[in-house]
């Protein structure tokens, strides 16, 4: 893992920010720090909170944390489409976040019961009936139009209300 602290002098640098400017604009998000504390997280003296290290990145534009902020790119957590997902998601007031939290939850425990459902189904045996063992793909164009449809509706999904 990098050095959070250089790492972070360094955003700032190539923003052409001063520590003045990056208060400043902590102000405007709601948080009041001083110079001296920005200077103590980029020396490695303080550590930020995680709120206070994603409103740095949101200063500094940065939008893919894990890429910046690691050496592997296996550690990424975030795509920048989940990124602005949690953007929208904190534009939101108390009761959008409570729908979204209840349908994500909704759907979290959906896709898991279908992913046990799934390994099951991968699991059958040779003397299971034909009706449960798994079959081969087919490349005919029926399959290819249903494959089509699905997609359309993914993208669908995708758009914003």
């Amino acid at each position: 893992m990098n050095n959070i602290g250089d790492i972070l002098k360094k955003l700032r640098e190539e923003n052409g920010l001063k520590g003045n400017d990056v208060v400043e604009k902590l102000k405007e998000l709601g948080i009041e720090i001083s110079v001296k504390t920005l200077y103590g997280y980029e020396s490695g003296r303080n550590s930020t909170n995680a709120d206070m290290f994603l409103a740095l990145c949101q200063i500094y534009k940065c939008k893919n944390i894990m890429e910046v902020f690691s050496n592997s790119v296996d550690d990424v957590l975030f795509t920048n489409k989940e990124w602005e997902m949690i953007e929208k998601y904190r534009d939101l007031d108390l009761h959008g976040r409570k729908m979204v939290d209840f349908t994500l939850n909704e759907e979290w425990e959906r896709s898991k019961e279908i992913k046990k459902s799934k390994i099951a189904t991968l699991a059958v045996n040779e003397d299971a009936p034909d009706y449960l063992k798994p079959q081969a793909a087919h490349n005919d164009s029926e399959t290819a139009e249903e494959l089509s449809l699905m997609q359309e509706d993914v993208e669908n999904l995708q758009r914003p209300f």
